[in-house]
């Protein structure tokens, strides 16, 4: 019992813990990241705080409350029977979260103050990820909070949340940029608003399903520009590790190489690294002690090198058919190419040997001849190829289970 130690997902209040330090030696610890080339990201947690916050008792109209006219006892799995506020939730069709207490968006007053907070946080951040963003959605709202809303005779604000405070922040500190935590289909809806990016839970469910069609009708086919506004990952707080989600270190390294040679930012968790299978909940101030996952380290130190070369953050992204063998099916291909540097990606992402051929319109001889040097940036491994038969008949691949190539072609 002595681990648990609380959400840090029940927010108390927006003032840095003093065991901590203040708020100035925050912003310095970010100029420090910022010299090395880092940027700090900091949580917002915007659809409920803690059951002890201040705002409780100073400010009870910053919460949901029980229908007007409410007899108690209030049901115990919805309501504080203390403040006759709904606990923390993502709509009556889940559990809530009973640490928590429920704000109220269609409060004008409370409206103005999380505005305050969230320029607050902005002074200290580069980033913000915003936790459960979707939830402040008006129709959101409506859905889940309508009938106690209506009861107290609020109406439905003529505008969103996050369209105004997002801009308020970006006023303020133009340099800040915004994550969304969101979930279909509401993930297009932020970026409307003004999130920098949001989260792409479909893409990372569909690599559980393993469908290869959907996955790739997903990626050849999804707007760039939604596409590239997406945070993708393999794990995070809220999911299993990818090792267990996934059923193995291979399949959640795959699913890596997928996710993290796609256009948008690449969001990693502690100890994906490492391959480790124990989840630590939130509430928790350490995991299960287990091993590192043989191999996994290895396969990071050399992918994420690879990965954080410039044509993977500002180079033009294509998606490629792979054809011409029976096998084909089990591979996905796209290049990545800029003035440096042309790359071609080709996953396996299945548990049986695929093999292929992918054509590049884009293959130039090399000195006037028809030679080109392909190098496999994973393996090492180098081939001469023709540049005419890479432009017609394409580059022959095959690839062993839940294993990748990265070719440099130029």
């Amino acid at each position: 019992m002595a681990d648990v130690i609380g959400s840090p997902y029940a927010v108390f209040n927006y003032d840095l813990n003093p065991e901590l330090g203040t708020l100035q030696d925050l912003v310095t610890l970010k100029e420090q990241l910022n010299k090395m080339g880092l940027k700090l990201m900091v949580d917002f947690v915007p659809n409920h705080s803690a059951v002890d916050s201040p705002w409780v008792s100073e400010n009870p109209s910053f919460y949901i409350h029980a229908p007007k006219g409410s007899n108690p006892p209030l049901d115990p799995n919805r309501y504080d029977n203390n403040n006759s506020i709904a606990y923390g939730s993502a709509g009556w069709w889940g559990s809530s979260w009973m640490d928590t207490l429920q704000y109220n968006y269609w409060d004008m007053s409370f409206r103005k103050a999380q505005t305050s907070r969230l320029v607050q946080v902005a002074s200290v951040a580069d980033f913000i990820r915003c936790d459960m963003a979707y939830l402040c959605l008006n129709d959101q709202v409506q859905d889940n909070w309508g009938n106690q809303l209506a009861s107290w005779g609020y109406s439905r604000p003529s505008t969103e949340f996050w369209s105004d405070a997002i801009q308020a922040a970006k006023a303020a500190y133009p340099h800040v940029r915004f994550l969304a935590e969101v979930y279909d289909p509401w993930g297009g809806q932020l970026q409307s608003l003004g999130f920098d990016f949001t989260y792409d839970k479909h893409l990372y469910d569909l690599l559980g399903n393993g469908n290869l069609d959907n996955l790739r009708g997903y990626i050849a086919n999804t707007d760039f520009g939604y596409l590239s506004r997406g945070a993708h990952f393999v794990e995070n707080h809220d999911e299993p590790r990818a090792a267990a989600f996934f059923g193995s270190n291979e399949r959640a390294d795959a699913a890596a190489m997928v996710t993290m040679t796609v256009p948008g930012m690449r969001f990693y968790f502690q100890g994906q690294q490492d391959g480790y299978r124990n989840r630590l909940q939130v509430q928790l101030r350490r995991a299960a002690a287990e091993p590192i996952a043989i191999g996994v380290p290895q396969f990071y130190d050399v992918f994420v090198p690879i990965i954080a070369r410039p044509v993977f953050h500002s180079g033009t992204f294509n998606y490629l058919n792979v054809i011409n063998d029976p096998q084909s099916w089990r591979l996905m291909a796209w290049k990545w190419t800029s003035n440096d540097e042309k790359l071609l990606v080709v996953v396996n992402y299945s548990d049986i040997t695929g093999s292929g051929s992918v054509v590049l319109s884009d293959a130039m001889p090399v000195h006037g001849n028809d030679t080109i040097l392909v190098t496999d940036l994973i393996s090492q491994k180098t081939w001469y190829r023709s540049a005419h038969q890479m432009q017609t008949s394409g580059i022959f691949t095959v690839i062993q289970p839940w294993s990748c190539q990265i070719l440099k072609y130029w």
